[in-house]
């Protein structure tokens, strides 16, 4: 396993022009985001109504927000969405018919009452409706029209940032690398699961002309900000690696990245390395990192020496660098995981021994075994850091 994986992919499988444009801004539906389903219940209390929701077009119609409507998979559910989105325009209809065919509410009554609204992305391409439904017929009021089209603002203004949330996440994809290397007797395996989409993680991997350079690194910050200085330093640390060695790399990129880090007041913790495949050397940097461990094929953990770790990016760009070096024998393997991975255990550093013993337990299907074991744990839940786990192993 490899890459960037994103808790929330949308589906591209809609070919047509309004699709397109939909997929382009990002929003093929709407559960991906909690500030989107919050609105419905919003709207169901301050409009005084039975039931509200939020229906999308893509990839068919669906009530993918609501509150007090049937189930989201029922008929009743499919049937008011595929209404919801048949207008192009607000639509209120003060008195619906029995025979209408909009259905019933939960408790069974028909839906006497119906009013909606078309959501739409900036360019103006239809998304869906946010409408609100009752059991008894009802006046609509010219405050109450101006309320739920406030609402539909908040629909379109939230649909917009987690836009620029999935395009930000694409763009940070891109920026790590989708293939391990191919080395002979050597496998390599990583992947980042981001707490909000896209995070502060990240992972590289590049050829040298002395070997095979690797880094991890996470950035003292979540979400966009993280992401923008993520980027900067993915960046220059790759070009510090291909041309310096690794101290003198990590000295580079923490001069480099200065002003950056101090005027964002971030830090940024590394493990940089580069493998000589020839003798299974690996001489790296710890950067205030502090998460890395190798695993002997006979079992043992063996960890570096707390002196031998200098400070993260971005406190002392003039402080040594001092390296570290191991050696790779058949059959062992190296793996570094951020911090996101002991919030997933107790959050301490005694976390590292059971995350040890863990990956031990699976050394000899690979390093790729290694990594999908912790990013299965990651994946589905609700994670209060980035996660992200390299493993590189000498084949026995």
């Amino acid at each position: 396993m490899t890459g960037v994986m994103f808790p929330s992919q949308l589906p591209t499988s809609d070919t047509g022009t309004t699709a397109r444009g939909r997929e382009k801004f990002g929003l093929l539906r709407a559960d991906s985001d909690d500030r989107v389903n919050r609105i419905p219940a919003l709207a169901l209390r301050v409009l005084d109504a039975a039931g509200a929701g939020i229906a999308m077009l893509s990839p068919a119609p669906a009530v993918n927000a609501a509150a007090g409507l049937p189930a989201a998979d029922s008929a009743e559910a499919e049937a008011l969405a595929r209404f919801a989105v048949s207008h192009a325009g607000l639509n209120v209809i003060e008195d619906v018919r029995p025979d209408a065919g909009l259905g019933m509410l939960p408790n069974q009554q028909p839906i006497r009452f119906y009013a909606g609204i078309p959501v739409r992305s900036p360019a103006g391409d239809p998304l869906g409706s946010l409408f609100v439904v009752d059991h008894r017929p009802r006046n609509f009021s010219k405050r109450e029209v101006m309320l739920l089209a406030e609402l539909k603002w908040w629909v379109e203004r939230a649909l917009q940032q987690s836009a620029e949330l999935f395009h930000a996440a694409e763009v940070q994809r891109k920026l790590m690398p989708e293939q391990p290397p191919r080395v002979d007797g050597y496998e390599f395996a990583a992947a980042c699961v981001p707490c909000r989409g896209v995070g502060g993680d990240f992972f590289d991997w590049y050829f040298t002309d002395r070997g095979v350079a690797m880094t991890l690194a996470d950035v003292m910050g979540k979400g966009i900000g993280g992401a923008i200085v993520m980027s900067a330093a993915c960046s220059i640390l790759r070009g510090a690696g291909r041309q310096y060695p690794p101290a003198q790399a990590i000295e580079f990129a923490d001069h480099a990245l200065r002003e950056e880090l101090e005027s964002t007041e971030t830090m940024i913790t590394v493990c940089h390395g580069e493998l000589t495949p020839a003798t299974g050397v690996v001489r790296y940097v710890d950067a205030g990192h502090g998460l890395m461990f190798t695993l002997l094929a006979d079992g043992t953990v063996r960890r570096a020496p707390a002196s031998m770790k200098s400070l993260p990016l971005g406190i002392f760009p003039d402080e040594p660098r001092p390296e570290i070096a191991m050696r790779l024998a058949p059959g062992d393997a190296a793996v570094i995981f951020s911090d996101g991975l002991l919030d997933l255990y107790d959050g301490t550093a005694a976390s590292i021994d059971v995350i040890a013993a863990e990956a031990g337990a699976v050394l000899g299907q690979g390093a790729e075994a290694i990594v999908d074991h912790f990013i299965e744990r990651a994946t589905g839940k609700a994670l209060s850091d980035d996660v992200t786990v390299c493993a590189y192993r000498r084949t026995p």
